[in-house]
């Protein structure tokens, strides 16, 4: 028998990578997400995939019963908490919703986990939370501080390559319709991790409280270079300049312990190959 894991944010980038490690793992993988569409479509996602998992479609910061009901009709042992409003832009366009999401869905999750006594929660953060200047990244802050209060456990990760909605995943739709790709007038710097290799941080977290786990290695990846290497992998020759939003950080910052890997041309292009 497997243990009973929830997973919030299971229709996610993360959450399904999460969710197949578990399967593999021969583990009880419950999901919820939140938009019915996504979740409808992860569902058969998962199928393809020959991945056991009883999805749900639920709203964290309001249908807090349904949550309390999930855990005690799963028995819940484990509770994964991905769930997350996490693009920079919508969320300062959008403050109150982050909130709402980041701070009231996590802290639903949080009180539920202390009704039913479930003792291993693992909340996902971000560098962002680092010395926050954006609602995004306070909001995420926030939850750190609620969870380790409580004596639960942190995972904070840097970008994924690839993963939904982020600069890599939307000039991947630009170039496939035949646009130029959009790229920051400043050159920023981000740091990025393979999601399986956070994944299995993740895993290897669990059962572990009141701390702040942290890969053991990054990128550090121009995103001007990132653009060439891209353009040069999928043909695409021009691109659109844009003026980066002022919430965000043109290097973003990470903490000290994580091994840093400044990653040029030749790189970054084994990571898009």
């Amino acid at each position: 028998m497997g243990r009973n894991i929830l997973i919030t944010g299971a229709t996610g980038f993360l959450g399904r990578e999460i969710s197949r490690q578990l399967n593999i793992c021969g583990d009880n993988v419950i999901g919820i997400g939140h938009s019915e569409k996504r979740t409808h479509e992860a569902s058969f996602l998962f199928q393809e995939h020959g991945q056991e998992i009883d999805l749900y479609s639920l709203d964290l910061s309001s249908h807090v019963s349904q949550l309390d009901y999930i855990m005690k009709k799963h028995d819940v042992e484990y509770v994964i908490h991905a769930a997350a409003m996490k693009h920079v832009g919508i969320s300062e366009d959008n403050p109150y919703r982050a909130v709402q999401v980041n701070v009231i869905g996590s802290m639903n999750v949080l009180d539920a986990c202390c009704t039913n006594q479930i003792y291993n929660l693992i909340g996902i953060s971000t560098d962002k939370a680092i010395n926050p200047s954006c609602v995004y990244g306070s909001t995420k802050h926030l939850m750190e501080k609620m969870f380790l209060e409580k004596g639960y456990s942190i995972c904070q990760g840097v970008n994924f390559l690839f993963s939904d909605g982020s600069v890599l995943d939307i000039w991947k739709n630009q170039a496939a319709k035949g646009k130029p790709i959009t790229v920051n007038k400043n050159d920023t710097i981000r740091f990025f991790i393979d999601v399986k290799d956070f994944a299995d941080l993740v895993l290897k977290s669990m059962g572990k409280g009141g701390e702040i786990f942290l890969p053991q290695s990054c990128y550090k990846i121009s995103l001007h270079d990132l653009a060439k290497v891209f353009c040069k992998v999928n043909s695409c020759t021009s691109r659109q300049i844009y003026t980066p939003s002022n919430a965000e950080k043109i290097v973003e910052e990470i903490p000290e312990g994580i091994k840093v890997v400044n990653a040029d041309l030749e790189i970054i292009e084994s990571l898009l190959v």
